[in-house]
């Protein structure tokens, strides 16, 4: 109970520290880690009240260490490129423009977007049905309990789970969710609502249904604050970065939270979870027991790493031995379960686990320092605008990305999506249709 209650006034007090280093911007790297982790720390500090789990001294010490650094790295960055930025303006004599502008799209290529996330959805569909062998009793719960059971226990079978098909629809559908998720949000805060923006959205809501129909919930759920890092990076931008969060401003963002966590608690039943707790119960259960885990892999790591950076490059070695033909590189990247007592705590670990378990506290610490490092670099050239359109490879990567950084406290993501050849064919093609949406942009009549 004490480790957990210094560890989350710590975690507030990292979090008051990024925010005034950064002058209240609250989608920089460190803002966002800290945040996470001081939810993530007051939801283990109820579990601790409610069900008696603990973290012990430790553990606790390790996980508060690896986020200084990661902060550290990230602020450091920060300040040093806002700095440099002041004196080249000043050199310079030039303003940085702070104006959006709206972004023209052909029509026939947002309806193309449209119909790629229907068709997609429907393909997420049928999978879903084909990989439960024989009749299913029951409502939609059951089936999905059916799938992931079925595709969680198929090794490397490719009949069961998602056909080549569906996951190419789904590659494509993800690059346009992103990019016209940029161009829909700036397009709407530009001149308002439209039906044609509003359709820019569209292939975004059906890329997080397919997320769902796919039995995960948390890529779900981080698209959402994906969402919300992209609408937050392009209202700053807009106001020139004066935007501050009012008491009303923060009393609505607590309903909207507490709306979120409510849907995420539905969600688990559209997924085929068994869910037998309340909302609040279930909630904190599954974002708490991270720091408890990652506890218990340090009193017991289990297996060791089996070739360099085993984890840690798991979607690397995936798809090297998916195409290459060395099987023993496939992996799910899925955990071990671990329990305390009869509590199930799940096989959810942090992001630390996986550096832990390869390269050990030197490794994970580096770690830390670099995608510190790494993810501030990233934001820093989100936030500026090219030509008055925030339509870049950098704004689109860190809004794809920034989801690692809100789920730090649970999973891997933060690097996993780095080492992955799906990020960067996702990437390049990104940029591609961005450059031509802005190609297409100069040769339409200015608008009035």
């Amino acid at each position: 109970m004490l480790v957990l209650s210094l560890m989350t006034l710590y975690f507030l007090l990292l979090l008051a520290i990024s925010q005034e280093l950064s002058k209240s911007d609250w989608m920089n790297p460190a803002s966002i880690c800290n945040a996470s982790f001081f939810i993530c720390s007051l939801a283990e500090l109820y579990n601790c009240l409610v069900f008696g789990t603990e973290v012990s001294l430790h553990g606790g010490l390790l996980i508060c260490f690896f986020v200084t650094v990661f902060d550290v790295a990230s602020l450091f960055f920060l300040l040093y490129f806002r700095q440099m930025k002041v004196q080249r303006s000043k050199l310079n004599a030039s303003v940085e423009s702070t104006t959006l502008v709206r972004i023209q799209v052909p029509t026939s290529l947002v309806l193309l977007a449209v119909v790629l996330g229907v068709v997609t959805a429907v393909l997420f569909l049928k999978d879903v049905r084909s990989a439960v062998s024989g009749p299913v009793a029951g409502d939609w719960n059951s089936l999905m309990n059916s799938y992931r059971t079925a595709s969680a226990y198929s090794g490397d079978d490719p009949s069961v789970g998602l056909s080549s098909l569906s996951n190419i629809c789904f590659k494509l559908l993800t690059i346009f969710s992103f990019v016209y998720l940029i161009i829909g949000f700036n397009n709407i805060i530009c001149d308002g609502f439209s039906i044609k923006d509003a359709l820019m959205l569209l292939p975004a809501a059906l890329y997080a249904i397919c997320q769902l129909l796919n039995g995960v919930r948390l890529g779900a759920i981080v698209f959402v604050c994906s969402c919300v890092c992209c609408i937050w990076i392009l209202l700053s931008i807009n106001s020139g970065w004066t935007i501050r969060i009012t008491l009303g401003k923060f009393i609505k963002i607590v309903f909207a939270l507490v709306f979120a966590c409510f849907l995420f608690w539905v969600a688990s039943w559209f997924v085929g979870r068994e869910v037998t707790l309340g909302p609040l119960d279930y909630i904190c259960s599954y974002i708490g027991y991270s720091f408890v885990l990652f506890d218990k892999f340090l009193q017991n790591p289990g297996v060791a790493s089996k070739y360099f950076g085993s984890e840690t490059f798991v979607a690397l070695y995936s798809s090297f031995g998916r195409n290459f033909g060395f099987t023993n590189l496939v992996s799910s990247g899925n955990h071990e379960f671990r329990s305390w007592g009869s509590i199930d705590l799940g096989n959810v670990y942090t992001v630390f686990r996986l550096w832990y378990h390869d390269f050990g506290f030197g490794g994970t610490a580096l770690f830390s320092l670099l995608t510190g490092l790494f993810y501030s670099n990233l934001y820093e050239h989100a936030r500026m605008l090219h030509g008055g359109s925030p339509l870049s490879i950098s704004m689109i990567s860190y809004t794809y990305l920034s989801s690692g950084i809100f789920s730090m406290p649970l999973v891997g993501k933060l690097t996993s999506s780095l080492f992955t050849p799906t990020t960067w064919f996702l990437a390049i093609s990104s940029l591609f249709l961005s450059e031509w949406i802005k190609r297409y942009q100069k040769r339409q009549p200015p608008m009035n």
